[in-house]
């Protein structure tokens, strides 16, 4: 199993980032159904890994906290992959990060090794984009450069499957962890 460990987005987040991809002409946009955080992302995962993975993800202690956005941004350089909705670090959120790749060593998987660079994507252009593909991209950055991106309330995780196929990838969610709630005397802003 193809598996992944993501924040999901609450309806209002994702019905920002639905009217922001509506200026894009180019590639293929992801349905805002699909939009997440990706913490972990583990390609290859057996049954038994699954479960010990659904194991150690349950005993990670979480709080909810803030998620901001900081923009829009492409993936790829000079060649891009994709077009992201970049999320702005946080002490939470990398210490949330590293708790789920914990947990993922715990439950003897290698995630993805990449650089954490937290994002939800709002398109893909493939293997073979156009030839109009950078002047179209320059100009949606250009365009969305000052647009207002409210941020949310992350509440949980999901474990997700997320099956290959002739287009868009299938997403399963397998399992939700919720946050634990806010110590009393707490305030959430």
């Amino acid at each position: 199993m193809r598996l992944f460990v993501a924040i999901p987005l609450p309806d209002a987040a994702r019905d920002t980032l639905s009217d922001l991809q509506a200026g894009l002409r180019v590639g293929r946009q992801v349905d805002p159904d699909q939009f997440h955080i990706t913490l972990a992302f583990l390609p290859e995962v057996a049954p038994q890994a699954c479960a010990d993975l659904d194991a150690a993800l349950d005993e990670i202690t979480a709080w909810p906290f803030d998620v901001a956005f900081s923009g829009v941004d492409i993936f790829g350089g000079s060649r891009p992959r994709l077009l992201a909705a970049m999320v702005r670090p946080s002490p939470e959120l990398d210490t949330l990060h590293r708790a789920v790749q914990g947990a993922a060593r715990q439950a003897r998987l290698t995630p993805d090794r990449q650089k954490f660079k937290p994002h939800v994507t709002l398109a893909r252009f493939g293997a073979r984009p156009p030839a109009s593909l950078a002047d179209e991209v320059q100009r949606y950055l250009s365009d969305t450069a000052r647009a207002e991106l409210p941020g949310f309330v992350a509440r949980g995780l999901t474990l997700t499957r997320s099956t290959l196929g002739g287009g868009a990838p299938v997403y399963d969610d397998l399992a939700d962890y919720p946050f634990r709630p806010l110590p009393e005397g707490w305030d959430e802003a």
